[in-house]
């Protein structure tokens, strides 16, 4: 069985955003007008310190609880990465056994049918015997009472 912190590749940018402190808020800036720059735009310090409000909502306590449910949500979810495999194996070998039953089913009714027919062809042999059975061996038999 897959341990469930194999499958759940929880978001590790949250934990390095928080171990990196304030060279993310150096970096997001930076990167900003970097791009900005090559653009030719200039954006207001309103838009600087809202990128920053933004960073540490999200690295804060709304991102770990953001991060929680996630990890909940993944190890607590179904793994469709067996489950439909399993399914479908149970599905194929349920539509297998269901065909060979009705084969076999048709196989023992035909059987039954032949086991009627020569039940019926050795109780006329056993009448036979039985009205011949007292009588001496130089008694002849017609061979029309002679079950075939």
């Amino acid at each position: 069985m897959e341990p469930v912190f194999r499958r759940l590749r929880p978001p590790g940018g949250l934990v390095v955003a928080n171990l990196s402190g304030f060279a993310l808020y150096t970096a997001a800036s930076s990167t900003l007008a970097a791009v900005t720059g090559t653009l030719g735009l200039t954006l207001p310090f309103a838009v600087y310190t809202g990128m920053s409000s933004v960073i540490a909502t999200l690295t804060g306590p709304v991102g770990w609880v953001a991060l929680g449910l996630f990890v909940a949500a993944k190890a607590g979810g179904p793994n469709y990465g067996k489950t439909i495999p399993s399914v479908l194996a149970i599905a194929t070998t349920r539509a297998r056994l269901t065909a060979e039953h009705a084969t076999a089913s048709t196989q023992l009714r035909a059987e039954a049918v032949r086991n009627e027919f020569e039940q019926r062809r050795l109780e006329e042999m056993e009448a036979f015997l039985r009205r011949y059975a007292g009588q001496p061996p130089t008694v002849g038999v017609p061979r029309s009472s002679v079950p075939r």
